[in-house]
């Protein structure tokens, strides 16, 4: 049987030009486009201006991208003045964010690869991690934030789905199981539990269907 893992990898691989979609207008069929409109664009469309205020002026700054898909935050922050590498371990996604920044005529350092394995040697400013955890089982969470602060000096901006949702929660549950593709979901308590594990301080940016959490380094620590 594959392992979660593989089968997050298998989804994203099979299903990268849709994702890739779901932040362009008039893309897919009719209901596609209306499942967008009413299901996701609310929450996407708020968590990326809730990253873009967060980091504010980026331009000099060093971006880590994890779980960068087709590039569109990568993208964003590079064209704004940002030195961003993007990780990613589906090819499809990779390809789609290769062909997105040669269409912006942008320049992103993109690593095929999983970020608990990869060798880091560059430290970032700050590390993104946007609609990643809807897919990391709650118990491994913690040493996705481990290797963040090995290699991030400033913040660690990541987005959670939200528990307890009316619709958005049940929809993408039981779509994402058709998929065989698992996604979890959180509350605000479990949020502050992990922040406390990884030893940061937090603050809550409320995104609709999803919580963009942005978490910074005590003082003191290093």
């Amino acid at each position: 049987m594959p392992s979660e893992r593989d089968q997050v990898k298998d989804y994203f691989e099979r299903c990268a030009d849709r994702f890739d979609g779901f932040y362009k207008e008039g893309h897919g069929s009719l209901f596609q486009r209306l499942a967008h409109v009413v299901f996701r664009k609310p929450g996407l469309v708020r968590r990326f201006q809730a990253t873009v205020d967060i980091l504010g002026d980026v331009r000099g700054k060093t971006l880590l991208d994890v779980g960068c898909g087709s590039g569109i935050y990568a993208i964003y922050f590079a064209r704004k003045g940002a030195e961003v590498t993007g990780i990613d371990f589906s090819e499809p996604m990779l390809s789609l964010a290769r062909k997105n920044a040669g269409d912006e005529n942008c320049k992103i350092d993109l690593i095929k690869d999983d970020f608990l394995k990869r060798p880091l040697e560059a430290r970032f400013d700050h590390a993104l991690f946007i609609g990643v955890f809807d897919y990391v089982k709650k118990n491994d969470l913690l040493s996705y934030f481990e290797k963040a602060l090995q290699v991030t000096d400033q913040k660690i901006i990541a987005t959670f789905p939200k528990r307890y949702t009316v619709l958005q929660t049940p929809i993408r549950y039981f779509w994402l199981k058709r998929q065989n593709c698992p996604v979890y979901f959180y509350t605000r308590r479990q949020i502050r539990a992990l922040a406390r594990q990884a030893d940061l301080s937090l603050k809550f940016h409320n995104c609709g269907p999803i919580w963009t959490v942005e978490f910074i380094r005590k003082q003191g620590r290093v």
